[in-house]
């Protein structure tokens, strides 16, 4: 799968989906290795990815692969509904 960008954010190319589940406070379970994945391929320093830029990125590879027919992920449609009505 090609790299999806997100505000200048990339998804590493060939990454399988990362989010695994969602902790009871709505943390997300994500795969191992995935942030610090994307803060490589991105230039970023270990730590600098912030919660706000994962949720954007992971919301905007989330809406391209529901544009492509993958089906809905119970965990992201909870996190859509629930960034959106922040």
């Amino acid at each position: 799968m090609a790299a999806k960008r997100s505000q200048h954010l990339v998804v590493p190319t060939e990454q399988d989906w990362p989010v695994l589940g969602q902790e009871d406070d709505g943390a997300l379970i994500l795969a191992d290795g995935f942030v610090e994945d994307v803060e490589h391929v991105n230039g970023l320093r270990h730590g600098s990815l912030t919660d706000s830029q994962l949720l954007d990125l992971l919301s905007a590879w989330y809406d391209e692969r529901r544009r492509i027919g993958f089906p809905e992920d119970e965990v992201m449609e909870h996190v859509v509904r629930e960034h959106s009505a922040a």
